[in-house]
Order: C-alpha cells, then sequence, then structure tokens
C-alpha cells in the first residue's frame, strides 16, 4: 500500500514524502514504484532519499529501493522522498492513486527508461 504525503509546494516546485506499506503475509524483496505524471507536466528532480530514481520516456518518474531498504518486512514500511520543479501547471500534489507499486526490481515492461 502506498501513502503519499505531498508536504510543500511553491508553485513550481514541491516536495513529496512516500511510503511504501507491506499489508502482505511475505517480505517484499526490491521494490519499485512509478509515478504517473500527468500529460502536460514535465518535472525535474532536484533530490530524492531512500530511493534511486530515474524517468521514463513517457516523463513518469521510477523510484527503486535502495540497498538499506531494498527488503519491507511483513507489517513494516519503507520511506522515500523527493524535490521536484515542475512546469505545467500552477500547483502540483500527487496522491496515493497516482503511484504504482511493483513487487520487484527492475522496472516493470512497458516502461523505457530515458538514457
Amino acid at each position: 500500500m502506498i501513502d503519499a504525503h505531498p508536504t510543500n509546494d511553491w508553485g513550481g516546485g514541491l516536495t513529496q514524502s512516500v511510503s511504501v506499506h507491506n499489508t502482505g503475509t511475505e517480505a517484499i524483496d526490491h521494490w519499485t514504484t512509478v509515478l504517473d505524471v500527468r500529460d502536460g507536466i514535465d518535472v525535474t528532480v532536484t533530490s530524492v532519499w531512500g530511493a534511486n530514481v530515474s524517468k521514463t520516456a513517457a516523463g513518469d518518474l521510477v523510484f527503486e529501493a535502495v540497498d538499506w531498504n531494498t527488503t519491507i518486512g511483513v507489517g513494516s514500511t519503507a520511506t522515500f522522498g523527493f524535490n521536484v520543479t515542475y512546469h505545467g501547471a500552477p500547483d502540483l500534489s500527487f496522491a496515493d492513486a497516482d503511484f504504482a507499486f511493483h513487487h520487484a526490481s527492475p522496472v516493470p515492461a512497458g516502461y523505457l527508461l530515458d538514457a
């Protein structure tokens, strides 16, 4: 389960924190989340913590576990966050539904990463 928490938006930039909760019955290894950035909005990641990030050819953001949080035990949570600048909207925030969770890396088929 994903909990996305916008913490600050200054019109052209934002800070976001995200929690990935393991509500299942087995540990999750090598998790990945894909942030669906709305069409017409261009985001640039200026910093990230608790994950590695890359941008797809379509402009979505892919967050992958780092070494120290690659496994999420049953009932546990991995947390990451990021700062972005953006163009194409007067303000911006991302909700839980904007993040697609995947149980394993690498990025699922269908997502092409920018080189």
